[in-house]
Order: structure tokens, then C-alpha cells, then sequence
């Protein structure tokens, strides 16, 4: 996990899912009150999000977020559970360019947040790099942009399988030749080591 340090800009800190989900304290700029978490399809995003959000949190998805987004068209707000709750991970807003009245409601929702100081993590694909339009309405200084990859090289990605294997209680045989795999992702790893059960 690598952090450079910023003053009056977003924190950049990089690294594998494991590494921030691991026992090990996290950076100490991922306490600032927006997190926003990056990184390519199945490489934890979801899971880091919520360790990031702590213990008692809403998250909504998706789905859940378009409906949240009706509700604020139709109401002219958004609902006080959203603003007021103390920790909220937006899983999900996606391919906001061309939307400007999303765009806007959800400038607005951080805006309120940041105004209580409440924590909201936002967790976007790689693929979909829409969410840095709504990034100019929060301060530079109160956001932290965590990069999730996958674990570089043979060594990285055998202690992953092990620890996908140590999780589904598979014996560490179950993943013999996985770390070697093209292309190499959790998803597909763990998929590997379910169908073979």
C-alpha cells in the first residue's frame, strides 16, 4: 500500500484489496470524510468500501441510488437518512457525463454531507471514470482516492489464492496453478475454486 501525502489536494493511495482489508492500520488520509475507491471490475472495491465506512453504515447500490435520486427529483431533496447518517457508501453512481442534473443531485448530497463532516465513500469501476465530474464539488483537501489493482506477480497472487482457499475452507491444494492464470482476477480465481468443490 503506497500514500503521497498531500496538502490542499485529494490523497492518492494505491494498493490490493488485501492490503486494506488486512489486520494492518489503514493511512491515516483515508480518514478524511470522502473516500473515493477505484479500481478494475472484481478487485475488491465493494469490500474496501465497506471496511472504509466502518462499522455501522447505508450503502446503497445501484439500484438503490436510482431510487434514492427519484426520490430527491420528487421531493426537491434527498432524504434525511442520506444527509444525516453517519457513514454512506455510494456503490453504484455510474456514466454521469452527458447528466447534469444527476450530476448536480449528487454534488449536492456530498455537499450536505461534508457540511456535518459525515464520511461517504464512493466506490467506481476503472471502466467508467464518470464520477471525477462529480469530484469538483467537493474541497481537494477532504477527499482520499483509494486505486485498487490486482497483486503483481506470481508471489502476490499465490498469497491471494491462498487466502480465497483459507476463506471458502479449501485445503491450499484446492488452489494449486491458480496464481498463474490469464487473466488473473478474484472473481475468476474464486470461481475456479467453487466449481471445483
Amino acid at each position: 500500500m503506497s500514500a503521497r501525502p498531500a496538502t490542499g489536494r485529494a490523497a492518492l493511495v494505491t494498493g490490493t484489496s488485501a492490503e486494506f482489508l488486512g489486520a494492518r492500520p489503514l493511512p491515516r488520509v483515508l480518514a478524511r470524510p470522502v473516500v473515493w475507491v477505484l479500481g478494475p471490475s472484481g478487485s475488491g472495491r465493494t469490500s474496501v468500501a465497506t471496511r472504509l465506512a466502518g462499522g455501522e453504515h447505508l450503502a446503497l447500490d445501484g439500484r438503490a441510488l436510482q431510487a434514492a435520486l427519484a426520490h430527491q427529483v420528487k421531493r426537491k431533496r434527498w432524504a434525511d437518512e442520506l444527509v444525516h447518517t453517519d457513514a454512506l457508501v455510494l456503490d453504484g453512481p455510474s456514466w454521469l457525463r452527458g447528466r447534469p442534473g444527476v450530476v448536480a443531485a449528487l454534488s449536492d448530497l456530498l455537499a450536505q454531507r461534508l457540511q456535518g463532516r459525515r464520511r461517504t465513500v464512493v466506490v467506481q469501476s476503472d471502466e467508467d471514470p464518470s464520477l471525477d465530474v462529480v469530484l469538483g464539488a467537493v474541497e481537494p483537501e477532504d477527499v482520499a482516492v483509494v486505486g485498487l489493482r490486482f497483486p503483481a506477480g506470481e508471489r502476490g497472487r499465490r498469497r491471494a489464492v491462498r487466502r480465497l482457499c483459507a476463506e471458502l475452507g479449501l485445503g491450499m491444494q484446492a488452489g494449486r496453478g491458480l496464481a498463474g492464470i490469464d487473466p488473473w482476477t478474484y472473481a475468476e480465481v474464486r470461481r475456479r475454486l467453487t466449481s471445483s468443490e
